[in-house]
């Protein structure tokens, strides 16, 4: 017999520190990633979200992310929640990449950052 777990499945989220990317929809969207999922973002954006993007609305979100040496891709994705200036999306494709790697690197650039400053 086989057991089954009904407790929720782990999220492990790599977060943003607020690294540049942009949402392209309708409109293209300058925004922050404030954490990011195998399968989905959390983004900041410069304007209230629901004067810029609509519930359901199909987007790509696009980074300057490199692992490994090789730039993630620009991910298609679609508008989840709205709140503030944040929204939320989920991606078409559940992307394959370590979080601790992904982490790892957007803390990298967020040292550079501040080193600059």
């Amino acid at each position: 017999m086989i057991e089954t777990d009904d407790r929720p499945a782990l999220r492990v989220l790599a977060y943003g520190h607020n690294q540049p990317c942009q949402l392209s929809g309708l409109a293209e969207h300058k925004a922050e990633l404030i954490s990011m999922g195998g399968d989905n973002a959390r983004l900041r954006l410069r304007a209230p979200a629901k004067t810029l993007l609509r519930h359901g609305e199909r987007c790509v979100l696009r980074h300057t992310i490199t692992l490994d040496g090789v730039s993630l891709p620009p991910t298609p994705c679609v508008v989840e929640w709205l709140n503030g200036q944040e929204a939320g999306v989920t991606f078409d494709t559940a992307q394959n990449f370590s979080m601790l790697a992904l982490q790892q690197v957007i803390a990298r650039g967020l040292l550079t950052r501040e080193e600059a400053a």
